[in-house]
């Protein structure tokens, strides 16, 4: 009998310093905020570094989980600034020159180890490599009143963006050719987020109080308006929104509200969320003195700070325990959490668990599936036996080969190779167990 092939995943990868969530500007109060997914624990960042103020005029703000830093906008400064998700080890990245700049929205590429940022006096788009160095205008004249706000398409290899007081969403390819107009009839563009998988591009509609959706689709035959037939209204009814991001493996959208027009409609000054296609009421999370814009960490390190983001704070524990299914696709939550697929959206038809079966005795077996590298509480063990009936609960790691490759923030798919020996078996029998951690 062969004892168990334990793979325990908090011993085979760290997870981050800090658990995920959500990062926001406070421009009124000059500081940067930090809290749970569903609002609690709202605290401001203790700034440490080169500087201890977050600046005099903060606005965009992006987080890079992978280089666990955190960059944004200050234009009171005129610079981009980064420090660790912690706070700690401030620097100003870039300043930026020409008359009057106005840094707003910041926005990562990460595969090209970019950050791109909109300089709305300028009129202008650039980009800078994550160390600062190599800053270069992509985009010029990309607004009749300066681009405000943008996001990427990485699958079409586009770049979306925002006109400050225009009202219009624009497009380019990435090196900034082929730009064309979307959409027109905004009363002031705001935040802009797209889903190149489902194919939507959303924006935040300002002084119209709305958070709004359209296919991508819908912008091949030339520019549409915001009465077009396939534009959504997700939310109505707001104050003042304005940043804008996405948690779409979540269903969710977040956004702040800057308050500008008090008391005129819901979650003014404050930082909310709802669902992407505005299916459940929307939650107002935590309150600011002026919020501007904002961003998630979207790890987690443990089950409770994934109910936070996958569920609303009023849902009922039978729908948020580790062994329920709300979706019934035969995974129970505490699966979903480890490989980092939904609890809302049913996955009975997709596979995440493969195996390469060797077709001979003495070759290799591959086993391949997704892994919450960030799960600090959980674990997967993947146990074998020679009989289905009598799994050994032995405690000797045998060896193996582990491979992963990262899919999403905190998420990677991970390849274990069975030695020789284990492979060359008449009869043996694996399955992925979750177990609890003390």
């Amino acid at each position: 009998m062969h004892p168990l092939l334990r793979l325990a995943l908090a011993a085979l990868a760290m997870g981050p310093a800090l658990g995920g969530g959500v990062y926001w500007t406070d421009r009124g109060a000059g500081r940067l905020m930090r809290m749970n997914f569903d609002g609690s624990a709202a605290a401001a960042l203790d700034l440490t570094g080169e500087f201890t103020s977050a600046g005099s005029n903060v606005r965009g703000i992006a987080v890079d989980t992978a280089g666990e830093r955190l960059f944004w906008a200050d234009n009171g400064s005129d610079s981009i600034r980064t420090a660790a998700l912690d706070g700690s080890g401030t620097k100003v990245l870039v300043t930026l020159t020409g008359t009057s700049p106005f840094p707003a929205d910041i926005r990562p590429h990460f595969a090209a180890g970019q950050l791109w940022w909109c300089d709305q006096a300028g009129r202008t788009i650039q980009r800078a490599a994550f160390d600062g160095t190599g800053v270069t205008s992509v985009i010029a004249d990309a607004a009749p009143t300066g681009a405000y706000f943008l996001d990427f398409d990485l699958k079409r290899g586009q770049v979306y963006w925002g006109d400050f007081s225009g009202g219009a969403i624009f497009r380019s390819r990435l090196d900034g050719s082929q730009q064309e107009t979307v959409l027109t009839g905004n009363s002031q563009t705001r935040g802009v987020g797209v889903d190149a998988e489902g194919g939507f591009l959303y924006w935040v509609n300002r002084d119209g109080k709305s958070i709004h959706r359209c296919p991508l689709a819908a912008f091949e035959s030339g520019p549409i308006t915001l009465m077009n037939p396939a534009v959504e209204t997700v939310y109505h009814g707001l104050d003042t929104p304005h940043g804008l991001v996405l948690d779409l493996p979540a269903g969710k959208l977040y956004w702040a509200d800057t308050g500008t027009n008090a008391g005129d409609g819901f979650g003014g000054r404050s930082v909310c969320r709802g669902d992407l296609d505005g299916s459940s009421p929307a939650e107002v999370l935590a309150s600011g003195t002026e919020p501007w814009d904002v961003d998630l960490d979207p790890r987690c390190t443990t089950y409770t700070e994934w109910r936070m983001r996958f569920f609303r704070r009023d849902a009922p524990e039978s729908a948020t325990s580790p062994a329920a299914d709300p979706d019934a696709d035969g995974r129970p939550n505490e699966l979903e959490y480890l490989i980092g697929s939904s609890p809302r959206a049913s996955d009975a038809d997709s596979r995440w668990l493969a195996a390469d079966m060797p077709k001979q005795l003495g070759a290799l077996l591959r086993l391949s599936f997704p892994v919450n590298l960030a799960a600090r509480d959980f674990e997967l063990l993947l146990e074998m036996s020679e009989s289905p009936a009598n799994w050994s609960e032995a405690k000797t790691v045998l060896p193996v080969s582990i491979a992963d490759e990262p899919l999403a923030a905190g998420i990677s798919r991970r390849t274990v190779t069975l030695p020789d020996d284990l492979a060359a078996q008449h009869a043996l029998f694996l399955r992925l167990r979750v177990v609890a951690l003390p």
